[in-house]
Formats: C-alpha cells, sequence, structure tokens
C-alpha cells in the first residue's frame, strides 16, 4: 500500500510478488534440487535452512484463523516468534546467495518477468490497509511488439473507500442478519 502511495507501483507489485514467491518458496519446499549441490559444499549450512523453514512452517501452521475476540476485532497479528522465525530464513538464505553459484537460491522475479509469465493478460492486484486501498493494474509495454527497453506499465488507482477495515467487515458480515446488505 505504501509503496503505490509514494507512487512507486512497479515497487509495489515486485513486493507483493516476492512475499508470495517466498512464502511459496519455504512452503512447498522450493530449491530442494539446489540444496542437493549445496549440500555437498556446506552440511552445515543446509541443516540451518531447513531448521529455520520448518521452525517457520510450524509456526505459520499454529496461526489463528481468527484473530483474539473473534473475526470482527480485526486481523490476526503475528507472534514475534514467527517474525523471528521469518527473519531467520532470511538470513540464512542470504547466506546461501552470498556462496558463488547459488546468487539465484530462492530469488524471486522482476516486473518484466511477471509480465512475461502473464503472457499477455494484464493483473490486477489490491492492496489495502486501514487508510484506503490500490487497485494495481499491471499491463505489458505499451508497444504491441514487445521491445526489450520498454518497461511494463504499472498504474496505481486509488480506491479510498475500500479499505483493510471494511474489507474485514464485508467477510464477517452475516447475510442472514436483519438489516444486512
Amino acid at each position: 500500500f505504501l509503496l503505490a502511495r509514494a507512487g512507486r507501483p512497479e515497487r509495489a507489485v515486485e513486493a507483493i510478488e516476492r512475499g508470495l514467491a517466498c512464502e511459496l518458496s519455504v512452503v512447498a519446499g522450493r530449491g530442494a534440487v539446489d540444496l542437493a549441490a549445496l549440500e555437498q559444499l556446506d552440511p552445515v549450512l543446509v541443516r540451518r535452512y531447513r531448521q529455520a523453514r520448518e521452525r517457520y512452517r510450524s509456526l505459520v501452521a499454529e496461526t489463528p484463523a481468527a484473530p483474539p475476540g473473534g473475526p470482527g476485532m480485526g486481523f490476526a497479528p503475528v507472534s514475534g516468534a514467527q517474525a523471528a522465525a521469518e527473519r531467520e530464513v532470511r538470513t540464512v538464505i542470504g547466506e546461501i546467495r552470498a556462496i558463488p553459484g547459488f546468487e539465484g537460491f530462492l530469488r524471486t522475479t522482476e516486473l518484466a518477468d511477471i509480465v512475461r509469465a502473464a503472457d499477455g493478460v494484464p493483473l490486477a492486484y489490491l492492496v489495502n490497509a486501514p487508510w484506503g486501498s490500490y487497485v494495481l493494474v499491471v499491463r505489458p509495454a505499451p508497444d504491441a511488439q514487445g521491445a526489450a527497453d520498454d518497461p511494463p506499465a504499472v498504474r496505481a488507482v486509488p480506491v479510498p473507500e475500500v479499505s483493510s477495515t471494511s474489507i474485514v467487515r464485508l467477510l464477517t458480515l452475516d447475510p442472514d442478519e436483519a438489516g444486512a446488505g
């Protein structure tokens, strides 16, 4: 949200994708082939990565579906332990990337890669905060020929009337309740 608000919608899209890719990588175990090769060079580092990943996975699995006080009370906060586990995973990944030949370990993509993977289909990301929302609309470069130098176009459309608070209310609305709608 803050990157879009600051006029940097391209960086906002990349941040979203990096977060999703990192989460998917850790949870799905992406990088197993790289780990097998790394284990030949530094088995202690591989063991640290696996331990950090498992700690993070277990803490994420323990996160309650609803925040304390019920679903209408906002989002469940990330625990200090979960934040520390995420930092440890990122730290170990950084150490792995410092080893020659492993610079791309669990590396995420840039905006041009995201657009290329979408194969010409426009993408939309909704980012929200208590202060409002933005829809980030990602389209291929305006040049239909797709010149390598043309950056993809990202437009940040402000939607101030939709906030994370209003979304939580919408998600917890009981349609059978009198006066709902």
